[in-house]
């Protein structure tokens, strides 16, 4: 709430078109200040109203009437010509003036004005805020991608890639007899080549095997039996 007199004052003259009485008007003041107005203070307001609000024949600055009030509110001599003179300026209507009107209501103005000015300035600050905030956040995230690749970049193997062989693979050799189904895989060469000569030895007892089988046949015996019958006759 506005706790200037004289800004009170142009605003309750201004909304009053009908006029407001001196008394009136101070009571109303007081009551929005919250302060009294009496003593010197009174009196220097009482010049700054007959300068701003009208009335028929208004008290002139230096007049006698003003010398009155002073008598009243300065110098405490409340006799009874100076209070009725008090008392007759305290009930007279006025009404704003027509250049007070322009003033407050080129305040109105300003003030209205300076209170944008406020509120862009204050949505400006946030503004500049949210911006330094998500500068901030991408200079962050920016400097941890820099550190994520780097730590990679020196962990990573590099080419020729260092390979770890946890065990020998041992050769393996497929040794294949005359029988596929007897083809075996060995450990090593040496021995890959002892089974070789294994199934080399097995498979010429199989065709000495044949051949005495053939020997014992009837179909070789028959004939030498016939030889021999024919040379005895």
């Amino acid at each position: 709430m506005e706790t200037n007199i004289y800004i009170q004052a142009m605003e309750i003259g201004y909304s009053h078109n009908e006029g407001i009485t001196y008394k009136e008007l101070k009571k109303l003041l007081q009551s929005k200040t919250l302060a009294p107005i009496e003593g010197r203070r009174e009196y220097t307001f009482i010049k700054w109203f007959i300068e701003n609000f009208d009335a028929p024949l208004m008290p002139i600055q230096g007049s006698v009437v003003m010398k009155r009030y002073y008598n009243v509110l300065i110098k405490d001599l409340p006799d009874k010509e100076n209070l009725q003179a008090y008392r007759d300026f305290s009930n007279k209507t006025y009404f704003l003036k027509g250049k007070t009107v322009k003033h407050y209501l080129d305040y109105l103005e300003l003030k209205e004005s300076r209170e944008q000015a406020q509120k862009a300035q204050h949505s400006s600050t946030q503004a500049i805020k949210i911006a330094y905030w998500s500068l901030g956040i991408s200079a962050f995230l920016a400097f941890a991608s820099i550190i994520i690749t780097l730590y990679f970049s020196f962990t990573a193997p590099k080419p020729p890639f260092d390979v770890n062989i946890l065990e020998k693979p041992k050769p393996v050799k497929e040794i294949i007899s005359l029988h596929p189904e007897h083809a075996v895989y060995p450990d090593n060469e040496k021995d890959g080549a002892m089974m070789q000569e294994v199934y080399e030895l097995k498979n010429e007892l199989n065709k000495a095997d044949e051949l005495i089988e053939d020997y014992e046949s009837e179909d070789y015996l028959n004939p030498i039996r016939a030889n021999v019958a024919h040379s005895n006759l």
